[in-house]
């Protein structure tokens, strides 16, 4: 019976040493203090997409970036200027706060099964009547409970959870408006570039369409300061170890300025369509006087062109030409050179000569000479007219330049043109249905996803 007693205790203690050494070993780490906050891997610099920075939720692992699929040190959170940058940088953020919500839950698995493991090794120590392993249990129990209540681990899970859930009200927000609404209203650079004009006062909403047009052009920077607030928040909270509370005002506020925002684009919508008409006629005409001036330079780059090369023709005929008539005078002064090697005192003037040989020398003589200064006046004449041309081409080529410049400025004219044509009808259509009104209360939506979050 001694012998079963003793077993049972060292059975009970080896437990007990294993659960306090396991506890040690797996609820310990910096990673469960509050104020190291799970955020993604943000390097800046400028992506092909247009994106400003490059996101990642640890080092290793794959870009994340809007629409493609994907699986830290923290930099700033840059001012993204497309859909696709700012989708791509809440998809990082909300990503690492999921990753630490789900760490987070597993230890409090972890020590809620050290808490169960030290209340059996507590119940053996009362089966065999072991004062010291019954305290010993107790104490694991108590180990896991202290722990888990020193790092408040289910407030930082929750604090996690709430950020993330206010990321996804975020994301769903803009990804609720059409990327043709995104394209066809801002660059690259997150500018605005639908007109002022389209925002003027016309249906009697000069300042909610005003208004409007100062929420459209600050759109960018209104979204990444939303975004730096949920992530500020959620420093804040796990600073101060607390779950926030929201509270009915903070609801209310944020309704209010929700309903305030939709009926503020409602108010603009009429004066801004009429604007928005009005600058589609406006831009339709332009796009055709533009496209008008581009076959105007198009005819007159033609039209240098065929003046250039008929010139360049004029100049390889007249080469022709003085290359032909040079070896005929070469011939013929050559002939009169062997004539005279072989009869050194013969003279044009012996044709009439009694001997035939002579006479019929001197008349190849006389025939050669004669022969040799034509082709020499045709040279010179050519020669003129070489240089003629030759000016000719020099000028037709300085005109075809001009023309050809004239031509290309012209093209990325009409190419502008009718670009601002195809984003006027686009942005009219977006407001016919009912995109620009959600692109309007774009901000206040956002700023309920913060409010969500409590103050």
């Amino acid at each position: 019976m001694r012998n079963q007693f003793s077993r049972a205790t060292h059975g009970a203690r080896g437990v007990t040493l294993l659960v306090l050494s396991a506890a040690m070993a797996t609820l310990g780490g910096c990673s469960l203090m509050p104020n190291n906050i799970n955020e993604p891997v943000i390097s800046l610099h400028a992506q092909a997409n247009g994106m400003k920075a490059d996101y990642r939720l640890s080092k290793d692992s794959p870009p994340i970036v809007a629409g493609q699929m994907s699986d830290g040190d923290s930099g700033v959170l840059p001012v993204e200027t497309t859909p696709v940058g700012v989708k791509s940088q809440i998809m990082a953020l909300r990503g690492s706060y999921r990753s630490r919500q789900t760490e987070l839950l597993r230890e409090i698995d972890v020590a809620s099964n050290f808490q169960f493991a030290g209340i059996i090794v507590s119940a053996i120590g009362v089966g065999i009547k072991s004062t010291g392993t019954r305290n010993t249990g107790a104490g694991a129990a108590g180990l896991a409970t202290l722990w888990g209540d020193h790092y408040k681990l289910m407030v930082q899970a929750t604090n996690y959870k709430t950020a993330a859930d206010a990321m996804d009200c975020v994301y769903r927000d803009i990804d609720a408006i059409p990327d043709s609404f995104w394209s066809s209203a801002y660059d690259l650079n997150g500018t605005f570039v639908i007109p002022k004009d389209t925002f003027t006062d016309k249906g009697g909403a000069g300042k909610d369409a005003t208004t409007a047009y100062d929420t459209l052009s600050k759109m960018f920077p209104t979204l990444n300061n939303n975004v730096y607030e949920i992530d500020q928040k959620l420093h804040a909270n796990q600073a101060s170890v607390t779950i926030t509370a929201v509270q009915v005002s903070d609801i209310q506020n944020a309704v209010t300025s929700q309903v305030t925002a939709k009926a503020g684009a409602a108010s603009a919508v009429p004066a801004i369509k009429a604007a928005a008409e009005s600058q589609v006629a406006s831009a339709t005409t332009e796009s055709g006087q533009k496209q008008a001036q581009l076959v105007t330079a198009k005819v007159k780059a033609d039209t240098a062109g065929l003046k250039l090369t008929n010139f360049r023709n004029v100049v390889q005929e007249k080469n022709a030409s003085l290359e032909r008539l040079t070896t005929q005078k070469t011939e013929h002064e050559t002939q009169m050179m062997s004539l005279r090697s072989a009869m050194p005192d013969l003279t044009v003037m012996e044709v009439n000569s009694k001997d035939s040989k002579r006479s019929q020398a001197a008349a190849q003589l006389k025939l050669s000479s004669e022969s040799a200064f034509a082709l020499t006046r045709q040279i010179s004449q050519i020669t003129s007219e070489k240089s003629v041309a030759e000016n000719n081409q020099k000028q037709a080529e300085t005109d075809a330049a001009l023309a050809s410049g004239e031509l290309q400025a012209a093209q990325a004219q009409a190419e502008e043109a009718a670009k601002a044509a195809a984003n006027a009808r686009k942005f009219k259509d977006m407001i016919t249905l009912g995109v620009v009104d959600t692109a309007i209360a774009l901000p206040s939506n956002v700023s309920a996803c913060l409010a969500a979050m409590g103050k």
